[in-house]
């Protein structure tokens, strides 16, 4: 079979930071913390360490920046060493942390970017958190928590500063003893490329994704079946009704007939009300469809961090409620391996089940 090239355009880029490098640039020389920030974050960001780290960090006045002059007039004087000394113990483990995430954010973006790291400098990557929008970054109103209040989890992600507001890149950062790394994933227009490609219209570009999940259910014949219409997550109208579309209603049909047929569990999944939709995937129609043929449902949170873990899993329990599952299913690992095993391929794996009457009274819903 002829290769075939990855059909969207991705630049990935990495960077490790090494914590004790930074601090060490930070408490060389005085005022040197002010230089950095100066030097590495937008007005934006600035403004968010220096609300972050307020009653740690010196007034401003007294953090600005020096001429060279007067830095090395200052590297002489007994004075300027005592002040070193005190800018130093403002250094905090967590100011350090917090910039050697900013750095190594900035300079993986900048190694992500289409033109190559050298067309941008650090001031032209804003790091924010998912789902602030254009104005609140402006403002320097965005990096606030992890979770909204409406229950959505929040994630850092970046942004180019590019005339309208920007290209979004998805970014991660992960922490390990003494070292930061941070890796940015800037994708082209995926769903509208991929849209194109089906033919310019949502409805066409469904058609096609469900046709292709047919294809992998009949090759892979997974026992449970995930993220069932999350093509819809990047959709013109992610509340719209499949039923309005009778081709892609009818492989809708023909995909959870093929399910059931299996035994296959259908994943009832909390992420899309973590992305701000009003059903979980997949919605009510279809899983009342995969219900009256006798299907059965497991539940997952689709957490991606130890903050999503059973996210909106109230809100979860209202859906099955009003959909009418009463039932709902788990695997777990038995102690030997079963001939009646329902994949043979996993022959210690069985599926049991619990009333969501029961799940109702279980310890975790006492603290929810």
């Amino acid at each position: 079979m002829k290769p075939l090239p990855f059909p969207y355009a991705l630049n990935i880029g990495t960077d490790i930071v090494h914590l004790p490098r930074i601090t060490r640039l930070l408490t060389q020389r005085p005022n040197y913390l002010s230089r950095f920030t100066t030097r590495i974050l937008s007005d934006t960001e600035q403004r968010d360490f220096h609300r972050r780290f307020t009653g740690t960090l010196p007034p401003p006045s007294t953090t600005s920046s020096f001429s060279s002059t007067h830095l090395t007039r200052d590297k002489a004087s007994p004075k300027s060493t005592s002040t070193s000394k005190s800018q130093n113990q403002l250094i905090t483990p967590e100011i350090t942390r917090w910039l050697a995430g900013r750095f190594a954010a900035k300079e993986a973006a900048r190694k992500a970017a289409p033109s190559g790291a050298a067309s941008l400098g650090w001031k032209d990557v804003i790091v924010r958190m998912e789902d602030d929008n254009a104005v609140n970054i402006a403002a320097g109103e965005g990096g606030g928590g992890h979770t909204a209040v409406d229950g959505t989890s929040r994630r850092p992600e970046v942004i180019y500063v590019q005339g309208d507001g920007g290209r979004v890149a998805k970014l991660s950062i992960s922490h390990d003893g003494e070292y930061v790394v941070a890796t940015v994933l800037a994708a082209g227009p995926m769903y509208e490329e991929a849209r194109s490609r089906a033919g310019g219209t949502d409805e066409l570009l469904f058609e096609a994704y469900f046709d292709e999940q047919l294809d992998m259910l009949q090759k892979l014949r997974p026992l449970v079946v995930g993220h069932f219409d999350l093509i819809r997550l990047k959709s013109d109208d992610v509340e719209r009704s499949f039923k309005n579309w009778d081709r892609v209603w009818g492989k809708i049909l023909r995909n959870l007939d093929f399910v059931a047929s299996y035994g296959g569990l259908l994943e009832i999944n909390g992420a899309a009300l973590r992305k701000g939709m009003l059903e979980p995937y997949p919605k009510a129609e279809i899983c009342k469809e995969f219900l009256a043929r006798g299907g059965q449902f497991c539940l997952s949170d689709d957490s991606h961090g130890v903050d999503q873990i059973s996210l909106n899993f109230h809100r979860v329990l209202e859906f099955l409620d009003t959909t009418g599952i009463s039932t709902v299913h788990y695997l777990r690992l038995a102690e030997k391996e079963n001939a009646s095993a329902p994949d043979a391929r996993f022959p210690r794996t069985e599926i049991a089940s619990i009333s969501v009457e029961e799940v109702k009274q279980l310890e975790f819903w006492k603290g929810a």
